[in-house]
This record gives structure tokens, C-alpha cells and sequence, in this order.
């Protein structure tokens, strides 16, 4: 399985994120021990959203496609439950 996924800097909340990854835990893990260059700067982030999709191809398309429209999504400030992990 194959997720994009769409996160938020909590200090920068106007700051958001959207790629794909097949381990959202351990991406959001990666984002906020600074691992990633394009979002060290901007932790800690939280998970606001993920999508299944079933191949990298579709993610591709998805995340070209729908970009704009899964920042708008997350702009809602809309989250996940307290104690709900992705999986």
C-alpha cells in the first residue's frame, strides 16, 4: 500500500506538506527528528490527513492532480483524534 499524506508545522500552521510514502508513522517520525531537509526548518508537524492508494503511479497522479485541493482540506483545521494512529 502506498499513502499521501498531508501534515502541518505546528509552529507555522499556515505551513503544510503533502507527498507519498508506504510508512506514515515513520515518516512523520523522519519529519520531526528533522530528517527531511524541506521540513526540518518548520517542527514539530502533525499527520492532518492520509489517503490509501494502492500504487505509486496513482499517488503520483493523485498528488498532481488533487495537490491544491488536499492543502484546502487541510487548511480546514481538521485533525486526527487524540490517540489515533495511521496505519
Amino acid at each position: 500500500m502506498h499513502y499521501v499524506y498531508l501534515i502541518r508545522s505546528e509552529r507555522y500552521p499556515k505551513q503544510q506538506y503533502v507527498r507519498l510514502t508506504r510508512n506514515v508513522k515513520q515518516r512523520l517520525l523522519d519529519h520531526n527528528q528533522g530528517r527531511s531537509p524541506h521540513t526540518a526548518k518548520l517542527c514539530p508537524w502533525i499527520l492532518v490527513a492520509y489517503f490509501v492508494i494502492t500504487t505509486a503511479t496513482q499517488c503520483d497522479i493523485f498528488i498532481s492532480g488533487h495537490a491544491d485541493q488536499i492543502r484546502d482540506f487541510g487548511s480546514r483545521q481538521l485533525r486526527l483524534p487524540r490517540g489515533q494512529e495511521p496505519h
